[in-house]
């Protein structure tokens, strides 16, 4: 399928391809590994699908959702990561953002439980 037809969609520690025409599922790929949160950070080029989750970063081919590689980040952590392609721009995502809100709000829940 012509990459421009696709739309790539994170959601619950899976990353899917999605026909722009139809809105028909192409493929699933469940992502693997890591501890921390679920939420997915993705950039995708016209050959592969770039994906955090949970501390790990894959590479998974665009037209199968085949998980080509797998880089564990040892010694990062586990936080949201930002993706950015060369040339390209990286804004913080409306879901990062949110993601980011609901951890300081929990933490600070916790502070105010503890005293």
């Amino acid at each position: 399928m012509n990459p421009n037809d696709i739309l790539v969609l994170a959601i619950k520690q899976s990353v899917m391809a999605i026909c722009r025409a139809d809105g028909s599922i192409l493929w699933t790929t469940r992502l693997e590994g890591g501890a921390g949160h679920a939420f997915i950070t993705l950039v995708s080029d016209f050959r592969y699908v770039y994906a955090t989750c949970n501390g790990v970063l894959h590479g998974l081919e665009l037209q199968t959702g085949t998980v080509v590689w797998s880089n564990p980040l040892k010694g990062f952590g586990y936080g949201i990561a930002s993706l950015c392609l060369p040339g390209e721009h990286s804004p913080l995502h409306a879901g990062a953002a949110a993601q980011i809100a609901a951890d300081a709000a929990a933490a600070a829940a916790g502070s105010a439980a503890a005293t």
